[in-house]
């Protein structure tokens, strides 16, 4: 525990933060995984709150909803077309329930956890360690 209270533990694997989640549905009651935790990646580089491949996108339901459109730029300077719909991200270890908008394009791989997701919890990579460590801030 960190200042006293609950954390939440990640690890660092080949220069990536990864941590566990549960993505929500909050109108369907849906989430993905069912039964289990996906591996998210921190992505500090990311503005926005949870990019997701499109098949996560669509199991969960969220492509029914009213689905924003918005332009941006990857990484390697592409201009690419997101969709992005309401959601609820659960971190593992975590008392605390995130809403925000999640996000999707096509060839998207990996689960990427951005700063928008962050706001307001305190994140430790530990280098040394290995280790990744998140709580509320207070």
């Amino acid at each position: 525990m960190l200042g006293g209270f609950k954390v939440l533990s990640g690890y660092i694997y080949s220069y990536t933060p990864f941590v566990n989640v549960r993505i929500l549905n909050p109108f369907s009651g849906v989430s993905y995984p069912e039964d289990d935790w996906l591996l998210a990646v921190i992505d500090t580089g990311f503005t926005g709150f949870l990019l997701v491949p499109e098949e996560v996108f669509m199991s969960l339901g969220l492509g029914e909803q009213r689905v924003k459109v918005i332009r941006a730029r990857t990484a390697d300077g592409r201009e690419v077309e997101l969709r992005g719909a309401y959601a609820s991200l659960i971190l593992r270890g975590l008392n605390v329930v995130l809403d925000g908008l999640v996000e999707t394009h096509e060839g998207v791989e990996e689960v990427l956890l951005g700063m928008r997701a962050l706001r307001g919890l305190r994140v430790i990579l530990n280098s040394c360690t290995g280790t990744v460590s998140i709580d509320v801030c207070r």
